[in-house]
């Protein structure tokens, strides 16, 4: 492996964990601590207080975060803990991709016989169902009824409605006067 894959491969872990939920560029401490966990890297000669005291390290004074590059040095000073015995970063840096677990891979979820029966329109009645279109998805109406008119607003249902009968132009027609 050349050092550009090895950069690659460290990026999509970097990517991976910066997605995970609040959804960011940058990685704080716990996603940190998350990732190099979850990569399996610790263990005897590096443990959780061991990745904040190299978080701490690489992120600067007055920062809570780190990009990619930080990410980058954070793996070195890892794999230079945990695989002293090779000789040099390069060979240190590529026995820490080696020995990193395979990112995760997000499980398609098959759709039981009984959630397919409840979302499926076809046995909606008759006023929801002209809320579908042939293939399932909505046509943006409330029932019965269109609710985004052709400019994109969507129609005002209050009883200040203007519009069909009963609506109230004004308010002042309805309150009571003191």
């Amino acid at each position: 492996m050349s050092e550009d894959s090895d950069v690659d491969v460290l990026a999509k872990y970097f990517d991976y964990y910066c997605k995970r939920a609040p959804a960011t560029t940058v990685m704080n401490g716990s996603k940190f601590r998350k990732a190099i966990k979850d990569m399996g890297h610790v263990g005897k000669r590096c443990s959780s207080n061991d990745l904040d005291l190299i978080f701490a390290k690489i992120k600067g004074k007055g920062k809570q975060t780190i990009d990619f590059d930080g990410f980058f040095e954070g793996c070195k000073l890892i794999a230079a803990k945990n695989h002293a015995k090779k000789k040099g970063e390069d060979a240190q840096i590529l026995a820490f991709i080696k020995k990193s677990k395979a990112l995760p891979q997000k499980k398609k979820k098959k759709q039981d016989a009984v959630t397919a029966r409840l979302t499926d329109p076809k046995n909606f009645g008759a006023g929801y169902k002209q809320r579908f279109n042939e293939d399932g998805t909505g046509k943006g109406q409330l029932f019965g009824e269109e609710a985004i008119l052709d400019s994109g607003k969507v129609k005002d249902k209050g009883i200040l409605a203007s519009s069909g009968s009963g609506g109230v132009g004004d308010i002042q027609t309805i309150l009571r006067p003191d």
